[in-house]
């Protein structure tokens, strides 16, 4: 679909594996509806006896379907933006979860102050702690217009032409076709089409993709265990058997979080375990674990 930059990680969040997975279910559904739209169309435009409204009526009345006065031109603008609504709401379901799965990795909880919305509240919490979330020069301004252009259809009191307009006036056009050279979008609201759809999942999916890799740095393993052994709590049935045990630790966090730590990580979270002892800050990357992993530690994020 685009010129994708390579993700350079296998690491995710439970939250990213949940709204994938609920795009994709939505993806499946707009485009069967949108094939079966294109094919009515062009069984339509195969006939020249009939007007749109009358076939329409025809065709439904042959399908027991009660619809009638239903234009063209108002149904394909009212159909792209539709398809707008579910992307949103998944989104902001998997904000909720990213600040769960935050809490879990951290220790530590996103607040949520009541002048902000819940995405640019996450957005602020993460640059004033350091995390580096590193977005296409174009995802805010896209996010923020498909956004208002679906909130423009979901919700009578939202629909600000005036701020729309210039939204998507603002929107570095060149930059989005450079990263998805293959759609036909964005466009001004009044015509909006299927690429839209798939521009705006796009553009959510990644900026998505980039809160969750911007933690990657930032993780010390050996506290993040510490705090949640009991996410471990089959260990001790290998008790004795260190090559079992080690497996099972890399396949704990792997099944969760999509990578495999390295054997220091792991030689010291046996340790851990052994000793039963010690703790640590959630807020601290240990310099000796960002040398092994190849970052350096951030003074910044240590509390």
């Amino acid at each position: 679909m685009g010129n994708r930059p390579a993700r350079n990680s296998t690491f995710y969040l439970p939250c990213r594996k949940r709204l994938w997975k609920a795009l994709g279910e939505y993806d499946a559904l707009v485009e069967y509806m949108e094939l079966t739209t294109r094919k009515f169309k062009t069984l339509y435009n195969s006939q020249h006896e009939l007007s749109f409204s009358e076939f329409l009526s025809k065709e439904a009345k042959s399908e027991d379907i009660c619809l009638n006065n239903l234009t063209l031109e108002n149904y394909e603008c009212f159909k792209y933006k539709y398809y707008l609504i579910l992307p949103y709401s998944a989104f902001d379901r998997f904000l909720d979860d990213f600040r769960k799965d935050f809490k879990l990795l951290f220790d530590k909880d996103v607040p949520l102050p009541q002048n902000k919305t819940r995405f640019q509240s996450i957005l602020d919490f993460l640059k004033e702690n350091f995390f580096a979330v590193q977005t296409d020069s174009f995802s805010y301004k896209l996010f923020d217009y498909y956004r208002l252009c679906r909130n423009s259809l979901a919700h009578d009191s939202l629909k600000k032409t005036t701020e729309i307009e210039a939204i998507f006036h603002a929107i570095k056009v060149d930059d989005v076709h450079l990263r998805y050279p293959n759609l036909d979008a964005p466009n001004d609201m009044k015509n909006l089409n299927f690429d839209d759809f798939i521009l705006c999942t796009a553009n959510i999916k990644s900026i998505a993709d980039k809160l969750v890799l911007c933690l990657e740095d930032k993780m010390n393993w050996v506290d993040f265990v510490k705090r949640n052994s009991k996410l471990f709590s089959k260990l001790n049935r290998f008790k004795g058997n260190k090559e079992r045990q080690v497996i099972y630790i890399e396949n704990v966090i792997f099944s969760m979080y999509g990578i495999k730590l390295s054997a220091p990580y792991i030689n010291d979270i046996l340790k851990y375990f052994q000793s039963n002892n010690g703790s640590s800050s959630p807020f601290r990357i240990n310099s000796l674990y960002a040398e092994r992993e190849g970052c350096g530690s951030n003074p910044h994020w240590e509390q």
